[in-house]
C-alpha cells in the first residue's frame, strides 16, 4: 500500500527535503494539499498562512509552501525497499521470498 503520509513525514520535492505539517483543503481550492516546511527555508513561500489563514506554523520564516501529494516522495516501505534493493525475480510467475538468516534446504 506504500508509505502512509501523515503530519511529520519525511518528503523529497526537486531536490529539496521537507517535513509535512498540514494534511487538508486550502480554500478556495479544492482537493488535499499538504503544508511543507522546507529543510531549506528559500524554497518556502510563506510561514503556514493562506488569505490571511494559518494552517500551520514554521520554525523559520517564510521557509514553507503548500504542495499536491502527488508532486512529493515520501520514500519507501521496508518491504518496498527490500525489493528495490534485492529485485525480487519471478518464478513461474510469482516472485520468489526472500529468506534473512538460516534457512533449512533440507527435504523432509
Amino acid at each position: 500500500a506504500g508509505v502512509v503520509v501523515k503530519v511529520n513525514s519525511r518528503c523529497f520535492c526537486d531536490g529539496f527535503y521537507g517535513t509535512v505539517r498540514y494534511i487538508g483543503e486550502v480554500p478556495p481550492s479544492n482537493g488535499e494539499w499538504l503544508g511543507i516546511e522546507w529543510d531549506d527555508p528559500t524554497r518556502g513561500k510563506h510561514s503556514g498562512v493562506h488569505e490571511g489563514v494559518q494552517f500551520f506554523t514554521c520554525s523559520k520564516p517564510n521557509s514553507a509552501s503548500f504542495v499536491r501529494s502527488k508532486k512529493l516522495h515520501f520514500g519507501y516501505t521496508f518491504q518496498e525497499a527490500l525489493e528495490k534493493r534485492y529485485s525480487f525475480k519471478e518464478i513461474d510467475g510469482e516472485k520468489a521470498d526472500l529468506v534473512i538468516g538460516e534457512c533449512d534446504t533440507s527435504a523432509g
